[in-house]
């Protein structure tokens, strides 16, 4: 912005955190902006400039009092201020080099001036070819590191610690610049508040403008049809867009690559990498597209150095933006890792769910979704630096978690054997639902990192499961657990209708068609397991990978497979319109063939049926040793989605035997269906 004026503002007992980018109380970033005769107290940065604010810039008979922190130029390189008479009663007046501070704010000042005001301390220090002055000023000189050399810099004309002519180097250049009564239009003049003969609106009047204003949304409800999720009719789910939450920065020429974030937070910064506009964000996703959102590694950007990660002793002015912001609330009490105040987990963030709310909102009225993700483990894990300002963590909260003071944190904050662990996480699971209970489009996820028990996903269930009794509401979840979980969780009669969609993490078939998969309640991070593994340990291919979307389609012909991709459609089609999904929904994996496991396995229902998947075309031996029943064989032909019979059926239980495909020089896809009928 430029050219604008802020007079006669004052600004009152604030509320926020003491810290960086908080308490900015007036912040320029544009240019030819004056403010003048505002007020503030208790502020950190009373007046100040924002990142590379191009100038000219004037604070002109500004008062601050009870400063908290200094006033003067804060963030990098900005030009041409002028602090003309302004006092600040409690701190500091600064033109100075950050150096690292501020996110390498470096030089924070360039051709600028401090004239004939007082703080406590005043400091001047100047990059070479942009010189900074203070005239006229009083207070204690922190330091000056002006360079005096008559060749380059003039004698310096000022006496410190009385005031100078002209009293206002603003007044006097304005006056120079335009005419004698230019110190006339600037000063203060009443503002009538009386109507002057104006009507008042009628009620009517005002609903009218404001149903113009503001018309009803529509919607677009999101859908579970036939395995798929929908939005109007039309696949939806169609793209997945998350944040930047590692690399994400408020400097403007890096913010636009770290993408949108729904409860990230620059104070007083709107915009990307800073704290985003939700409708542009809603406006750049693609049709029935999803934003996956969960709370962040860290709070403070700071933690992105793995080598240091801080310590509470650090004064507040060092916290770094982009702020993660937290589901939990601040306390008001103590001092956390941040130099901030302690989480009282017991309450709830505000503005972190007023966020994610307004574009649940969104989602509704655009035919988006938002995945919301309850958990994010990554903290609980590995380095310090993940974890050393986690809400959870002793030193940062008010409430006796009995979690550890370092990693691995993870299986002590899945212990819900603990009372008051259980109280918090349910109060968080319920407080949730409670924020987005009458969205649309909302589906829940719970930790694409999880590597913790199962206990802990059974507890969540049961805990959603409770709600929606409750409020006589039925949510969309999703999982995306170990392996091992999802199986457990998906074949409880219990737990498995509350499941609407899974996806597959960090497990996969291997070439040779063994399994890897990580184990949860292990404490160790996905990615430490994954690590552990030799080089060789790597996923087989299409084949195998589709093997892994045969096997839940199969068994689970209802649920939603996100993020998916099916390697070979054609099979698909084939199968699924040929062989009935209730029989296919009995099947399970099962470890009986043998001959080509790098592109065989099968499907068995023991006593009713058995798929089996040869996607050489080759013959293979199923081992029907504990089965004895008889059945009859039929092949899928998954070019031309016929069945035919063959030869030998019915096939005789209670032993093993060879399965060969009727064109076997095709060396295409077969399925063989065994069935009872």
């Amino acid at each position: 912005s430029k050219s604008i004026t802020i007079e006669d503002c004052t600004a009152l007992a604030p509320v926020s955190e003491n810290a960086a980018y908080r308490r900015r109380t007036f912040s320029i970033g544009g240019q030819l902006t004056l403010v003048q005769r505002c007020q503030s107290e208790q502020g950190f940065r009373d007046f100040t400039t924002g990142f590379v604010a191009p100038g000219p810039n004037v604070f002109l008979e500004c008062r601050a009092r009870d400063a908290l922190g200094y006033s003067g130029t804060s963030e990098s390189w900005a030009s041409g201020v002028l602090y003309d008479n302004v006092i600040i009663r409690g701190d500091a007046l600064r033109l100075l080099n950050r150096g690292a501070e501020g996110q390498g704010a470096g030089w924070t000042a360039a051709n600028s001036v401090i004239w004939n005001s007082e703080a406590t301390h005043l400091q001047t220090q100047s990059a070479p070819g942009a010189t900074n002055y203070v005239y006229g000023s009083k207070g204690l000189i922190a330091d000056d590191t002006l360079a005096y050399d008559p060749r380059w810099v003039p004698p310096r004309e000022f006496v410190r610690g009385s005031a100078t002519q002209p009293a206002s180097l603003y007044v006097a250049q304005l006056t120079e610049r335009t005419n004698a009564d230019a110190a006339k239009r600037i000063a203060r003049s009443a503002i009538s508040v009386a109507s002057d003969g104006a009507r008042s609106l009628r009620d009517e009047e005002f609903k009218a403008w404001f149903s113009a204003k503001y018309p009803p949304r529509t919607s677009h409800p999101l859908k579970l049809e036939g395995a798929q999720f929908t939005i109007d009719g039309q696949p939806a789910w169609t793209r997945s867009t998350g944040y930047s939450w590692y690399l994400g920065q408020a400097q403007r020429p890096l913010a636009r690559a770290s993408g949108p974030g729904i409860t990230r937070f620059t104070p007083g910064e709107t915009g990307p990498g800073a704290t985003d506009d939700l409708e542009v964000v809603a406006a750049g996703l693609a049709p029935r597209s999803v934003f996956a959102q969960h709370y962040g590694l860290w709070y403070d950007r700071r933690r992105i150095n793995h080598n240091f990660y801080g310590s509470p002793e650090l004064p507040a002015d060092d916290v770094t933006p982009p702020f993660m912001e937290m589901p939990w609330a601040r306390s008001g009490q103590g001092r956390d890792w941040n130099g901030m105040s302690k989480y009282d987990l017991t309450r709830f963030n505000p503005w972190y769910f007023r966020r994610v709310k307004e574009f649940a909102d969104l989602a509704d009225a655009r035919g988006l979704i938002l995945y919301n993700y309850f958990y994010f483990q990554h903290a609980l894990q590995e380095t310090r630096a993940h974890y050393v300002d986690f809400p959870w963590r002793p030193v940062n909260t008010i409430q006796d978690t009995g979690l550890p003071d370092e990693n691995p944190a993870a299986n002590t904050f899945y212990d819900v054997s603990h009372p008051l662990r259980r109280d918090l996480h349910r109060r968080y699971i319920r407080h949730t639902l409670d924020v987005l209970k009458d969205n649309t489009n909302v589906v829940y996820g719970f930790d694409r990192e999880y590597s913790g028990p199962l206990s802990f996903v059974q507890f969540w269930l049961d805990t959603v499961r409770e709600w929606e009794k409750e409020n006589g509401k039925k949510v969309y979840i999703a999982l995306e657990v170990p392996k091992a979980i999802m199986d457990a969780l998906l074949d409880d009669p219990v737990r498995r209708p509350m499941i609407s969609a899974v996806d597959f993490q960090n497990w996969f078939y291997r070439a040779d068609g063994s399994l890897f998969a990580i184990e949860g309640g292990l404490n160790k991070a996905p990615r430490e397991q994954i690590q552990a593994q030799p080089p060789t340990n790597r996923a087989g291919g299409p084949q195998q990978s589709y093997r892994a979307f045969r096997e839940y389609r199969d068994a689970f012909p209802d649920l939603v497979l996100l993020r998916k991709t099916d390697n070979f459609p054609a099979i698909t089609t084939a199968v699924e319109k040929t062989i009935p999904a209730a029989a296919r929904a009995k099947m399970r994996p099962a470890a009986i063939v043998s001959g080509q496991p790098a592109t065989s396995w099968a499907m068995a229902a023991k006593g009713q049926g058995y798929l089996v998947y040869t996607m050489a075309g080759e013959p293979v031996e199923l081992d029907l040793s504990a089965d004895k029943t008889p059945y009859q064989l039929r092949w899928l032909d998954t070019a031309t989605g016929e069945l035919q019979p063959a030869a030998g059926s019915p096939v005789a239980g209670g032993a093993k035997i060879s399965l060969q495909p009727p064109s076997e020089g095709a060396k295409r896809p077969w399925v063989a269906w065994l069935s009872t009928r």
